[in-house]
């Protein structure tokens, strides 16, 4: 169970853990002001021996002492606390010690965090640690890190956002690198490697596996790559933030793109694909705001979601035949998109998938489609769309201000019409096919050019207000003798409805 306390002006969460010890969650200064922060030895009289992710929140501290008793430091344990210089381990402790102000574990064996209030000219990580955590150097000034000889791991994130730095040298024996380990580096000219390194190498400072077959991180500062013929994956990340990138030509054998890896790459205008992409990963392309068109050859191709999202140029895009599903928010807020084509072997519109294409004015959904997700054409330029056969439902708010929208065609085989499918749109006549059983509240509210709507007996369920605020004109047909049992007592609103028994 989670408990507070207050220990010496700074708010304490807490648990108690079966072993009789405490986890600190949250250490937090909430004035502010404090310079110097001490983590409690025990509270409520266990000790402490554990700081959980996140936990310190000091923005002004400078100096943090830790008792001996902790045992366990998580992972962004002090990313909260930017201005710290020095770190400061009891004495005695057999778990953690600090070295010129820095925090490791015992032995140095793994260094946990570098105080990032300081700043250096150039960092050498001690021979004796093998392993760089999680974030370690994140938010350092420092241009040169150049890894001891000892390094063989480095976690994830382990030297984002050092604005600084320039250069990093790795040794022969480093044999993981995490994700997003070299993120928000923007002045990051070179990634060095040792030739004697089995696992990874570097070609002009760009960082590759050793068989060069995947290119890990791409400096940030750079601005031209011709990436070797052999390369098959962009891993994620890779290219991530790029400012200076503005055309890429992706090689025959690349088959997969990782998540995130041309992430907000804002002036790349040009990809040039000259093979078949198998996977490309969630956000791949997200925020590339200049980039103009895209198309991608045949073939069987997992496209994730919000991979294009935010495109802002987009104009056209040729998906490849193969792909099955438009995956969520795939498309969304691509403002400039006017063309594109969805193969025929799509079977599936994920939610958001062309949300806010303004420009979006023509689409021809595939025959064999069978779902559209909510939201998926919502503040699209739609000037009119049929739906398949196949599709039984129309998901909430998948018309939304379709300001555009005065034509829709209904196949036989919808039969669920969701909440706020169609609120504001153009549409100016619906006729609702025979297998229709259900139309939610708000369906068809604020639809004011809507002028006829024709509702066969079969509808058995209407929500509330579907029919609100339409043409002052609109006139609703029923085929059912009299209002049925299942429609709500005001679902058409101010509107009058003509049964047959009228």
């Amino acid at each position: 169970m989670e408990l507070s306390i207050k220990i010496d002006g700074l708010d304490c969460k807490y648990l108690e853990n079966p072993q009789g010890s405490v986890s600190i969650l949250e250490l937090v200064d909430t004035e502010g002001t404090r310079e110097n922060i001490e983590i409690p030895r025990e509270i409520e009289g266990l000790l402490v021996t554990e700081i959980k992710d996140g936990a310190i929140m000091a923005h002004c501290a400078k100096t943090i002492f830790i008792p001996s008793s902790v045992e366990i430091i998580g992972d962004y344990a002090f990313s909260k606390c930017p201005a710290v210089e020095e770190y400061v381990v009891e004495e005695g402790s057999d778990f953690l010690e600090s070295l010129d102000g820095d925090l490791y574990t015992k032995g140095l064996e793994k260094l946990i965090k570098v105080a990032c209030g300081k700043e250096f000219e150039e960092f050498f990580v001690p021979e004796e640690v093998s392993e760089i955590g999680v974030c370690a150097f994140s938010h350092v000034k420092v241009p040169h890190i150049f890894a001891g000889e000892g390094v063989e791991k480095i976690g994830k994130g382990a030297f984002s956002y050092c604005e600084s730095l320039s250069t990093i040298e790795l040794c022969d024996n480093v044999k993981e690198i995490g994700e997003k380990a070299f993120v928000g580096c923007p002045k990051l000219t070179k990634i060095g490697v040792s030739s004697n390194n089995p696992y990874y190498s570097d070609i002009d400072g760009v960082l590759y596996t050793k068989d060069q077959r995947t290119i890990i991180c791409f400096p940030a500062s750079l601005k031209e790559i011709k990436l070797p013929s052999c390369v098959e994956k962009i891993e994620d990340y890779a290219f991530n933030c790029v400012i200076g990138l503005r055309k890429i030509s992706l090689p025959r054998g690349l088959r997969r793109i990782g998540n995130n890896a041309f992430e907000c790459c804002r002036n790349l205008t040009e990809v040039e694909i000259k093979g078949r992409i198998d996977y490309i990963g969630k956000n791949a392309f997200i925020d590339c705001k200049r980039l103009k068109s895209l198309t991608f050859l045949k073939g069987e191709t997992v496209i994730e979601e919000q991979a294009f999202k935010n495109c802002e140029k987009l104009e056209e895009i040729v998906l490849p035949e193969g792909l099955c599903k438009i995956s969520n928010s795939m498309l969304q807020d691509c403002k400039a998109l006017k063309k594109v084509a969805i193969p025929s072997t799509v079977k599936a519109i994920g939610s958001y998938a062309f949300g806010g294409c303004r420009e979006l004015e023509a689409l021809e959904l595939p025959s064999d489609l069978i779902e559209i997700g909510e939201g998926a054409f919502g503040f699209s330029g739609l000037k009119e769309i049929e739906i398949p056969a196949g599709v039984k439902v129309i998901d909430k708010s998948t018309f939304c201000i379709c300001l555009k929208l005065e034509k829709i065609k209904l196949n036989e085989g919808l039969e669920k019409i969701g909440g706020a499918s169609f609120i504001g749109s153009g549409i100016k006549e619906i006729e609702l096919p025979k297998s229709v059983r259900e139309i939610e509240s708000l369906a068809f509210i604020d639809c004011t050019n809507l002028k006829s709507v024709k509702i066969p007996k079969e509808v058995s369920i209407i929500g509330k207000e579907a029919f609100q605020l339409c043409h002052t004109e609109l006139v609703i047909c029923c085929e059912a003798e009299e209002k049925p049992e299942g429609w709500a007592q005001n679902w058409c609103g101010e509107h009058k409805a003509r049964f047959k028994n009228d």
